[in-house]
């Protein structure tokens, strides 16, 4: 086990990027997680690991998964899958924000309480992409989306055999998931008001067309039970890089997705503008 952990971090000290997805199919982590799976380690919560571990039933494709009570160790050869706390940056703004991420992380290098580099991760997704001030007890709402998304990324680097020696492999996914869905008319974007207050500008709605839905916090999170397949939620994610992406209310499947550097904060016009024809 000490070799695989020294291989395991040379792996990483060469050097792989701050995105959501670090190793590609050759990666020693990468086959790691293929062969001997992942194991969720549970937080306590009940409502919130009973939803994860549904969503890991239904949607979790990718290799074979376990649980782990809460404060017990994952094995060593599994890969670890957890919620930790993103380090704070000491500007209000962004501390403000639900803090919690859903980490894939090598089991060899887990450390309680200790804080995750991110180059360290085989993937991870923030809970306040989808609502910036995020109640706890409503992160459970949105398992079902980050798991598949998760499980998309990586099973199309197993799909196309990406690797990380491109330092485009991000764009790549991004690449594959957007032409699969080239072509889908006729939607409805669903919205927090959050969003307009830092994100959207709402003239930009307008001017493109979007059929849109605002809704208040709590009409959110009831819109979020809806049986309508046309609908889809907003995930923008603005930490250590920005992350867009559309997902599908109902199925969770994501239809469109793009990241940028550090820093992008409102969503610009020609963004909206490649978003508005789903709408």
């Amino acid at each position: 086990m000490k070799k695989i952990l020294l291989i395991l971090l040379g792996f990483i000290t060469l050097g792989a990027n701050a995105q959501v997805f670090n190793y590609g199919h050759q990666d020693l982590a990468y086959k790691n997680l293929l062969q001997n799976g992942i194991c969720f380690m549970k937080t306590g919560d009940s409502l919130f690991d009973a939803t994860m571990v549904e969503s890991l039933d239904k949607y979790w494709t990718i290799s074979e998964w376990s649980t782990v009570e809460r404060y017990k160790r994952p094995p060593k050869e599994t890969t670890a899958m957890f919620v930790t706390t993103k380090t704070k940056t000491k500007k209000h703004v962004m501390d403000r924000k639900n803090q919690h991420v859903l980490v894939l992380q090598p089991a060899a290098l887990y450390k309680k309480d200790k804080t995750v580099p991110f180059d360290q991760t085989l993937g991870y997704m923030y809970y306040n992409g989808f609502f910036e001030l995020l109640d706890h007890d409503k992160e459970h709402n949105f398992n079902r989306y980050v798991i598949q998304s998760l499980n998309k990324g990586l099973s199309i680097i197993k799909e196309k055999k990406l690797h990380n020696r491109n330092e485009l492999m991000n764009e790549q996914i991004a690449a594959e998931i957007n032409a699969e869905h080239a072509g889908l008319l006729g939607n409805t974007l669903i919205l927090n008001r959050e969003f307009l207050v830092h994100f959207i500008d709402e003239k930009h709605l307008t001017k493109f067309g979007f059929t849109n839905r605002l809704h208040a916090k709590d009409e959110f999170f009831k819109a979020l039970n809806t049986n309508k397949r046309t609908h889809y939620i907003l995930y923008y994610s603005v930490n250590t890089r920005t992350e867009l992406s559309l997902i599908n209310i109902l199925t969770g499947e994501m239809i469109y997705t793009k990241q940028f550097e550090e820093g992008y904060t409102e969503i610009k016009a020609k963004e909206m503008k490649l978003m508005a024809p789903f709408f």
